[in-house]
């Protein structure tokens, strides 16, 4: 069974977005973005989507992290991918995934308008700005509790005529709340308040 994610957690990931949207304020991405895996609706509307283990809040870093595979967590991404369209996700996830539409701790960074366009720095000998030029994604933190959420789908086969793939119907999180892990729930009991 996977553990529900902290909300000390939670703060941490969000202060990390934080920062980004001040490094790349015209990146910024606050509404509803997509996110596909093979995670099933059981275990993300009981526990979430769990974080990766990475540390690194950088959006270049992120994007070349599939490059090197053995790194440490504080060398790892703390973010993870996601589109603001469905049909994206659902390749990544594949047939028999699913697709999540959530509105995520923090917001979201659009990856290519941060990194910019892909260049050489013929001073520094260096290749920047972003290595996967067309691409949608949105970075995320990678924590994602049940309460953002939206809705989900689940991912069908794939339409050679419409060069993607099928999604199901949606169905609604009846648990739904964005904002809900940040909110203290102090229990009252009747031993509390008999002064």
């Amino acid at each position: 069974m996977t553990t529900p994610i902290g909300r000390s957690t939670l703060l941490w990931q969000s202060a990390g977005m934080q920062k980004l949207r001040q490094q790349h304020p015209d990146s910024f991405v606050g509404g509803a973005v997509f996110h596909g895996c093979n995670l099933s609706p059981d275990v993300v509307l009981s526990t979430g989507i769990p974080a990766r283990g990475g540390q690194l809040f950088d959006i270049a870093a992120h994007q070349k992290q599939w490059t090197d595979p053995g790194q440490t967590p504080e060398q790892k991404s703390a973010l993870r991918g996601s589109c603001l369209a469905p049909m994206v996700p659902a390749g990544f996830a594949g047939e028999g995934g699913w697709v999540y539409k959530l509105y995520p701790v923090g917001g979201g960074i659009d990856v290519n308008r941060a990194l910019g366009e892909l260049h050489v720095d013929l001073l520094g000998g260096k290749l920047l700005g972003s290595v996967v030029p067309g691409e949608t994604e949105i970075a995320i933190g990678s924590a994602q509790p049940p309460c953002q959420v939206e809705s989900y789908a689940r991912v069908g086969s794939y339409s050679e005529l419409h060069e993607c793939y099928r999604l199901g119907p949606w169905t609604p999180n009846p648990g739904f709340q964005p904002g809900g892990w940040n909110t203290e729930r102090i229990a009252v009991t009747g031993a509390e308040n008999k002064a």
